[in-house]
Parts: C-alpha cells; sequence; structure tokens
C-alpha cells in the first residue's frame, strides 16, 4: 500500500498524548492532558486500518491468504523492541522493588509475553487512572494485549467471511462494530473497570478501521474538495476536544469514545497531504515523532513508573527529563532494533526466530525465578522474610475444632485487612490482623476469620446469600463467608466480633449492616470491636517511604512526617457517624483506637511532631507497614502485645483485653 505520511503524524499525536497523560504534566497551573488515555483508541483504529487493509488486499488480488507471513511481521514489529525494554528494566525491577512489587513485576511481563495483560491489570490495578496503577511500570501493555488478542481472532474471522459470505462483508464488519459497541456501553455502566480492559469493549475501535480499509479498497478514497478540507478539521477537532475534556470520571469506552473515533476516521478517510490537517501531519516533526510512537509507548511508562518509585514528589522539571529521555532512548531503539528487525535482508527469518526464542527464555527463566523465590526478600537490606513466620490457611476456621466444640466464637471479620494479598496460593503471607491469634485465649475462646471483600451479597433473608463476587480471586473468601455464617455451629455461637477493616467508618458502612446481621443471629448478644485509626501514606509517596523504611529507623521517622494522613478527625472521632449504624448496633459498637494503645490515651493532645516520634516505625528491623496501608505481621505482633500492657482508662480496650491470654 502507498505510504500515508499522515497516519504517521496520527500516531504522533496518540503517543505524545499518551505519554502527556501518564507524565500528569501541569502546565499554566492546569493538567491538559486528563483525556490523553484516548491515544490508545487513535492507535487501536489506525492497526484495524492497516491490519484489515494488508489482509483484504491479499485475499482480494490472490484469493488467499498466508498466515505465517502475517504472524511474521506481527513478531518482527513488536517483539524484540518489547523484549528489550523488558529486559533494560529488570535491573531497576531488582533494586527499587520490593519482593511483592518484584512477583507481580514479573507476573505482569509473564502476562504481557503472553498478550494477555489487560486481564492480569484488571485483577492487579484497582483503577487504570489510579495514583497506585502509575508505579506499575508494565501497565501499558493492556493494549497491546487487546491489539494481540484481535490479531489471533479477527484474520481467521475474515478469512471464513471472505470464503462464505463475500459479498456481505461490510454488513458483517458494521454489524460486529454495532454489537462491540452497545457491550462497551452496558459496561461502562455495569462495570467501568472491567470494560476499560475487555477487548470485546474495543474491538469496535479495532472494527472502525476495518469498515475504512473495505470502502477504501472497494470504493477508492473520496475525492471531493469541500469534504476533503473541512472534514479532516472536525476530525482533528474531535480528538483535540477528547483530549482536553475528558477525564477520569468519563464513561470510557462507550458511546461518548466514538468522539475520538470519529475524528480519527474522518482523518483517514478524507485527510491527504494536500489539505490543511494532512500538511500539518505529514510535517517532518509529527512524521519523526511517528516513526518511533511504538518505542516511545514502549519506553514511557516503565522510565515514568521507576521514575515515581525512586522519587515520589516530582517537579515539573523531572517530568519534562522523563519525556526527554523517553524519546532518546526511542530514537536509539527505532535505528538500533525496530528497523534492522522489519528488514528481512537485515535479519533473515533464519536469524529472527532464534533471536526472539532467546529473549524469550531469558525473561520467561528470570520471571520464574522471581515468582518461585518470591521476589528474592534476601535482596532486602533487613529480613523483609519475617512476616513468612506468620502463615496460615486463607479464609479458614483457625483454632482448632472451633466448628466443634462448644467454646464462644471470636469473629475476626474484615476485608484486605483480613486476607491478605496471596491470591495464587492457599496461604496468606503478608500484613493479615489474624495475626492477632497468637494473643488471644484459646482455651476459653474459639477464632473464626472471615473475609467480605469483593462479595456482593443478599441479606433479606435469613441466611446470607452470596450474589456475585466483584472479582473472581476472591471467590474463595466469599463461599467461605457465606458457607461459615450460614452455619448453625459457627453463628449462634459467635460471642465478639473484631472488624478489621480499611477506614471502617468511613468506606465500609454498608458492611455493618452484615454485622448486625451476624450479631443477630448469635444466642450470645456479641460485641463489636471496631479496629481504627490506622496509618495511611499517600499511594503516590509509598514506594520512596519503604525504600526509607527499609535503610533506618529515622528514615522511616522521616517518611512518616512527610506522608502521614492528616485527616485525623475522620479517624479519631468515629462516633460521629453513630446515626448511620444500624439502630441494633448503636450500643454493641467498642473502638479500639491504634493509636491510644500504640502512644497512650493523650495522644490527640500531642504535637504531631510528638506522635510521629512515638510511633512505632520499625519492629526488629521489620517496617511497619507494607503499602498505604497494609501493616506488616511483626506490627500486629508488636500491636498485641502493646495491647495485653495496656493501661489506660478507655474501658473498650480494658473489655477487649480480656479476650487476650
Amino acid at each position: 500500500m502507498r505510504y500515508r505520511s499522515e497516519v504517521d503524524g496520527l500516531r504522533a499525536i496518540a503517543v505524545l498524548s499518551v505519554i502527556f497523560y501518564h507524565a500528569e504534566l501541569v502546565i499554566f497551573g492546569r493538567d491538559w492532558f486528563q483525556g490523553g488515555y484516548i491515544g490508545v483508541d487513535i492507535f487501536f483504529v489506525i492497526s484495524g486500518y492497516l491490519i484489515t487493509r494488508i489482509i483484504l488486499s491479499e485475499l482480494f488480488e490472490q484469493g488467499a491468504f498466508c498466515f505465517s507471513k502475517f504472524y511474521a511481521r506481527r513478531a518482527r514489529r513488536i517483539l524484540p523492541v518489547l523484549f528489550t525494554v523488558m529486559l533494560v528494566s529488570f535491573p531497576f525491577a531488582w533494586n527499587y522493588l520490593l519482593p511483592g512489587g518484584f512477583v507481580e513485576y514479573c507476573n505482569s511481563i509473564l502476562s504481557a509475553v503472553f498478550f494477555s495483560s489487560n486481564f492480569f491489570f484488571y485483577f492487579a490495578t484497582t483503577e487504570y487512572g489510579a495514583d497506585s496503577a502509575l508505579l506499575k511500570p508494565f501497565l501499558h501493555t493492556w493494549s497491546l494485549g487487546i491489539e494481540e488478542q484481535f490479531y489471533i481472532v479477527f484474520p481467521i474471522l475474515l478469512l471464513l467471511f471472505h470464503k462464505f459470505l463475500k459479498n456481505h462483508l461490510l454488513t458483517l464488519f458494521s454489524g460486529m462494530l454495532l454489537l462491540s459497541l452497545l457491550f462497551s456501553e452496558v459496561m461502562s455502566v455495569r462495570n467501568a473497570d472491567l470494560n476499560f480492559f475487555l477487548p470485546m469493549s474495543r474491538f469496535w475501535e479495532l472494527l472502525a478501521g476495518s469498515v475504512l480499509a473495505y470502502l477504501e479498497l472497494k470504493h477508492g478514497r473520496l475525492k471531493h474538495a469541500l469534504a476533503n478540507q473541512i472534514l479532516p478539521v472536525i476530525g482533528l477537532s474531535l480528538i483535540t476536544c477528547s483530549i482536553l475534556l475528558f477525564n477520569a470520571k468519563t464513561a470510557h469506552p462507550g458511546l461518548i469514545t466514538m468522539a475520538p473515533v470519529i475524528g480519527v476516521s474522518l482523518i483517514i478517510a478524507f485527510s491527504s497531504r494536500d489539505d490543511l490537517v494532512g500538511k500539518i501531519l505529514s510535517s517532518k516533526p509529527f512524521v519523526g515523532v511517528g516513526l518511533i510512537s511504538y518505542s516511545a509507548y514502549l519506553w514511557h511508562f516503565p522510565i515514568f513508573a521507576f521514575s515515581r518509585i525512586k522519587d515520589s514528589t516530582p517537579s515539573e522539571y523531572d517530568k519534562l527529563e522523563w519525556i526527554i529521555l523517553t524519546f532518546v532512548l526511542s530514537l536509539i531503539s527505532y535505528f538500533v532494533i525496530e528497523k534492522p528487525f522489519r528488514n528481512k535482508k537485515t535479519i533473515p527469518r533464519k536469524w529472527l526466530i532464534p533471536f526472539i526464542l532467546s529473549m524469550l527464555a531469558v525473561l520467561l527463566t528470570a520471571c520464574i525465578l522471581v515468582v518461585r523465590n518470591d521476589g528474592y526478600p534476601s535482596r532486602m537490606n533487613i529480613d523483609y522474610s519475617a512476616n513468612k513466620n506468620l502463615v496460615y490457611p486463607r479464609g479458614a476456621i483457625f483454632s482448632k475444632d472451633a466448628d466443634a466444640n462448644e467454646n464462644s466464637i471470636i469473629l475476626i471479620l474484615g476485608d484486605s485487612f483480613v486476607t491478605g494479598d496471596d491470591y495464587e496460593n492457599e496461604t496468606l503471607r503478608t500484613g493479615n490482623w489474624t495475626t492477632l491469634i497468637r494473643h488471644i485465649d484459646l482455651e476459653k475462646n474459639s477464632v473464626v476469620a472471615l473475609s467480605y471483600l469483593m462479595c456482593d451479597l443478599a441479606l433479606e433473608k435469613e441466611e446470607v446469600d452470596l450474589v456475585a463476587v466483584q472479582r473472581g480471586k476472591n471467590q474463595l473468601d466469599c463461599q467461605k463467608l457465606v458457607d461459615t455464617l450460614n452455619s448453625d455451629d459457627v453463628r449462634k455461637r459467635i460471642g465478639h466480633i473484631i472488624l478489621a477493616s480499611h477506614r471502617p467508618f468511613y468506606t465500609q458502612r454498608e458492611k455493618f449492616r452484615l454485622i448486625e446481621h451476624i450479631a443477630k443471629s448469635s444466642e450470645m448478644n456479641p460485641d463489636v470491636y471496631v479496629l481504627g485509626n490506622y496509618t495511611n501514606l499517600e499511594y503516590k509517596k509509598q514506594p520512596a517511604c519503604e525504600a526509607l523504611m527499609r535503610e533506618s529507623e529515622s528514615s522511616a521517622i522521616a517518611c512518616l512526617r512527610e506522608n502521614l494522613d492528616r485527616n485525623i478527625d475522620l479517624h479519631s472521632r468515629p462516633y460521629d457517624l453513630r446515626p448511620t449504624f444500624p439502630q441494633y448496633l448503636s450500643d454493641k459498637i467498642k473502638y479500639i483506637d491504634l493509636h491510644k494503645v500504640l502512644v497512650g490515651d493523650n495522644w490527640l493532645e500531642l504535637e504531631e511532631e510528638d506522635l510521629i516520634e512515638r510511633m512505632p516505625h520499625t519492629i526488629k528491623g521489620m517496617p511497619f507497614i507494607l503499602d498505604t496501608h497494609h501493616n506488616t505481621s511483626v506490627f500486629i505482633d508488636h500491636f498485641g502485645e502493646k495491647l495485653k500492657d495496656y493501661q489506660g482508662e478507655d474501658e473498650h480496650i480494658m473489655e477487649f483485653q480480656d479476650l487476650l491470654k
């Protein structure tokens, strides 16, 4: 096909909008690229157009399509640079990431290598635009996953359509496009996070390019003086408005995403080097950036992520340096890797396959070793693996024969504070408040720990029903919760409930209905102890804090001083929210203020500096916190010891002491 420089200009707009979006660069007091994520949608339309045009050209001219040549071209285009970026990033991951983060990093590489990272990051990332997402070096490969899934499915469908429904290709393309678009609109309401990563929610954008390619091959490009001048301007305006006006709250992808997709389509269909938009996009700066756009897309996110991990408060000048470094490395990789590998004469197929397989073998071996060795905790300056000394079955009844003896049951209930974060194995290893079991008198009590994380529950009936699980990885915990709470042997003997939940009175109020249901089902009139006033760090500053806390206690104090969540009122005065509790629980809720246990009853009277100095920062060489709010097991164990030694005047804490041995 004839080279179209304006398409490379479109690529430049796409990659620049994505890079500036991820940089969060503030210019004149505003981040102008909050909708820059639509750069990926621009790439999708371009890819759909080019790929469909290549396949249809072969089918129309030769009546056949060679899969091996098609995928060889895709491999030359995609894999060498992708594998290079991954290998170059590995030493930085070794130096900067904690064990859990290192394992996730390697899992993300494994998912990207097998073109499934869109599914991986749906489960690993709460929200694409969230601060924590900016710290995942290969989050951006989710879009490659969707494109490759399209490349696998679409050529097969197209071959079948051409063979059996040759005269209805446009109708089939349009029908699939419409179904995918409607699916994305429905999912944008039902599950926006999942919608963002699903291939079915994105295929309509690639199919928009397919429609353009079919029309161009069948009918040629439309030549109309007025349309060729005006429609590309309208297209560029739609793209620009989308970048400037879309934000994190936009229901994207969905019907509103039609604006940038139509904009790209108008430019591809009507623009050329002769109109104003075509001249701009065909200019050397735009074409130059477009040519290195793939390399720039791959390099920018690891550079940004590791830079943020190293420095949690980058300046705007720092961000400009990131962008400059991105384009320097992109230029190098374009000329040293991309161009040679695309040239069959420079690197013939007999060299291509062994080279790619060798790089793949190195990546797979390295990542499998990291995952199997739990992120190599020995890299740390401290004995980070101390958490492994506290290992319990997930979602299980902990104390022996808890469902068979006559003891009163202590129910530890919560979210990720109870489940931990090891979903791949049947054990939890980190930051779990069931560590308190070591301090509970098991001669008098049995202990059950359950999590409601991601569980959609129905409480209208006498029993608890599991309606759905918001994300599949929590199925085991949700089913255990329902089965246990519906067991008469357990629920009737619940004498105490401990709620271990992040900001329990702020984000988890609806869970008090579940607690009310549990309390009413018991024959022992249980009290409800709510653990609160946890230390919370800001997401953007978390990795730098982790690095500091590994170095020394004084560094940890400095980190706390800079990043401690200031909203003390929210945590220390929970009873202001009493009217939101179910009436039955009004007198049963007993607040356990962690600051009172750790520092003393007078902690509210302390100056903030004194409070920070007196808080535990490292215990036995371990940081007190794993991320922004999950505490390490050694900290929870330390809290249990402090709880037993508490001699203040808080009646609720003193009652809580009675549960301890």
